[in-house]
């Protein structure tokens, strides 16, 4: 692995736990004993794919239910009941932290100085940069923004 794949991975590991989030997709698996509904919440999302989605002794087809990928809810044809038992994989979609990823690697190759000075001094003249528009600043609004929009879903049951 070259440096440049060794920095991306390390950023992603930095960024999967600044956004508290999986990168690339995890397994999980999820029980009910007393299922009974027509709509499975799943503990976590965005959900990338259904591997197995059994209710009582049936194994339910794709296309006896509808997966709403980013609020992580599976809206069944009809009500079903029974023991629940569900695997499927989740994880942040790349299209949601690519450019933010690639804004990332920019700023850790950025060899200028004073790429987030706040001021620079010659002599007897000081400049004085916002420190809030800085690509470092950017950067952690980013990373805050996404947190915030998969961190801070409220479900109502």
């Amino acid at each position: 692995m070259d440096s440049e794949e060794t920095l991306r991975e390390n950023l992603k590991k930095r960024l999967e736990v600044e956004i508290g989030m999986p990168l690339d997709p995890k397994s999980v698996k999820q029980i009910d004993l007393e299922f009974k509904d027509d709509m499975i919440l799943t503990n976590f999302f965005p959900i990338n794919e259904i591997n197995t989605l059994k209710i009582g002794d049936i194994c339910v087809p794709c296309s006896d239910y509808v997966v709403s990928e980013s609020e992580g809810i599976i809206y069944l044809k009809e009500e079903m009941a029974g023991r629940l038992y569900l695997e499927y994989k989740y994880a942040l979609p790349e299209t949601e932290y690519s450019g933010l990823l690639n804004m990332m690697m920019e700023y850790e190759t950025d060899t200028n100085p004073y790429t987030d000075a706040t001021s620079i001094k010659e002599e007897n003249v000081t400049v004085s940069y916002d420190s809030s528009t800085t690509k470092g600043a950017l950067i952690q609004s980013l990373i805050t923004d996404l947190r915030n929009r998969y961190n801070c879903t409220v479900r109502m049951i």
